[in-house]
C-alpha cells in the first residue's frame, strides 16, 4: 500500500520517470550493502 500511494502521489506531479532495465540493475548493485553492518 505505501509503495501504490507513492506511485500515485508521484502521478499527482506529472508522469513518473521509470527506470530503464539497466539503471534499476545499476541501482540493484549499489545498494547491495545498504544497511549491512561491517
Amino acid at each position: 500500500e505505501a509503495l501504490c500511494e507513492q506511485y500515485w502521489r508521484a502521478c499527482q506531479l506529472g508522469e513518473p520517470v521509470l527506470l530503464t532495465d539497466a539503471e534499476m540493475d545499476e541501482a540493484l548493485v549499489a545498494f547491495q550493502g545498504y544497511g549491512v553492518n561491517r
